[in-house]
């Protein structure tokens, strides 16, 4: 089988890859999007499945990460944590925690198709966190808050994203150090996009990525919403083999506009 019609290389250990854009439907600019309430998360929520190399951003338990939120004095970090999910966000038992470098621009932020993205260097500050249940493993979604030097580079970001969508091949191989990964676009139909932010400033990705050497692979959803100097990302990770539901999508949906409000209600445009 031949799993490569382009490849690329990406110099950086951590790959969190994101394809598939969508254009359909928004909020108007005026509307009042849906309140944050608790999520009363469901069977439907299932754990994600590991992807080799991807290191501390990847799918899997973290044996590092830390509880970020009650705890967070840098005021750019505070800001962060206040765009992005949060624990009360989910139901009892489930915990929101920051993971590994998360704080750091030690890695990078846009992976897709293995490109180089010039607005990495325009960024100031990042918070990445992930969902963990009762017993501490690792259910497969994360938030990115990423702030950049101003609001243009911001949407400079996602303008970049939209360019390497309408160009990235369908079995592309990005090769970090050793390991191969084959990335191909899923179809973004079934993402509800209500109460989100317009569509100029959101993209939603779907890609499904697998590991030729191991078998394994795994089907990532992303969305990204932008204000002011603020890009945020949303991305749930699941097998394949139990794609996502009616269910997900809803709750996917819940939590983007969760993010919307606290990004406008927080962020001057």
């Amino acid at each position: 089988m031949s799993w490569a019609t382009s490849s690329r290389t990406l110099g950086t250990a951590a790959l969190f890859i994101v394809a598939a854009l969508t254009g359909c439907g928004s909020a108007p600019a005026n509307q009042t999007l849906a309140p944050a309430t608790p999520i009363p998360l469901a069977s439907s929520w299932r754990a994600g499945l590991f992807v080799g190399g991807y290191g501390p951003q990847g799918l899997g338990p973290s044996q590092t990460s830390q509880d970020p939120t009650s705890t967070v004095t840098d005021a750019t970090q505070r800001a962060l944590a206040d765009v992005g999910f949060r624990t009360a966000d989910f139901g009892t038992g489930y915990s929101v925690k920051l993971l590994p470098q998360g704080d750091t621009l030690t890695q990078s932020s846009l992976h897709f198709c293995g490109a180089e993205y010039p607005s990495e260097k325009n960024r100031v500050a990042r918070r990445l966190v992930a969902l963990y249940d009762s017993t501490g493993s690792r259910v497969g979604l994360t938030s990115d808050a990423i702030k950049y030097d101003t609001a243009a580079h911001a949407a400079a970001a996602l303008a970049e994203i939209r360019t390497e969508l309408s160009s990235c091949m369908a079995n592309t191989v990005i090769k970090t150090g050793t390991t191969e990964l084959v990335v191909n676009p899923q179809p973004t139909t079934s993402v509800l996009l209500t109460n989100l932010l317009p569509e100029a400033e959101r993209v939603v990705m779907n890609e499904l990525v697998a590991e030729p050497s191991t078998g394994s692979s795994g089907l990532i959803q992303t969305l990204w919403q932008q204000h002011g100097p603020y890009v945020v990302a949303l991305t749930f990770e699941v097998d394949p083999k139990t794609p996502f539901t009616a269910e997900d999508q809803r709750l996917f949906n819940k939590l983007g506009g969760s993010i919307a409000n606290r990004l406008t209600a927080n962020v001057a445009g």
